[in-house]
């Protein structure tokens, strides 16, 4: 067919609209990494959400408790810090939703804990 056509004239497909639609059909190409490194494409953005989930479990210890525990706290932090680290490193496009559930874990367990620092400083004040 030549370049200027509009429409397929055996079956009537549109061309032109197909091309304005077409960078949004079109889906992201991994990013390339080194051979050795390949499956951690599939790993990272798979423990950024157990990271992230772990977060969340630590951060609700450390709320639920009468008195502020060291080890809950410290627990949160790695794995809060491990979730934004690992979020940060390439991942398959398929799996990229995978990390940002783990990273939205991690924003709410962090959104927790402030509460609880506020709320027993707000106890200590008044």
């Amino acid at each position: 067919m030549p370049d200027n056509t509009a429409t397929c004239e055996n079956c009537g497909f549109n061309i032109e609209e197909h091309k304005l639609y077409e960078k949004y059909l079109k889906q992201p190409a991994d990013p390339e990494v080194p051979e050795d490194q390949k499956s951690s494409l599939v790993d990272n953005p798979v423990l950024t959400l157990l990271s992230g989930g772990l977060s969340v479990f630590f951060s609700l210890l450390f709320i639920s408790a009468s008195t502020i525990v060291i080890l809950y706290l410290a627990l949160f932090i790695l794995f809060v810090f491990f979730t934004f680290y690992l979020s940060s490193k390439p991942s398959k496009v398929k799996l990229r939703p995978l990390r940002n559930v783990g990273v939205v874990f991690a924003y709410f367990a962090l959104g927790l804990v402030i509460f609880k620092f506020v709320y027993q400083l707000w106890g200590l004040l008044f």
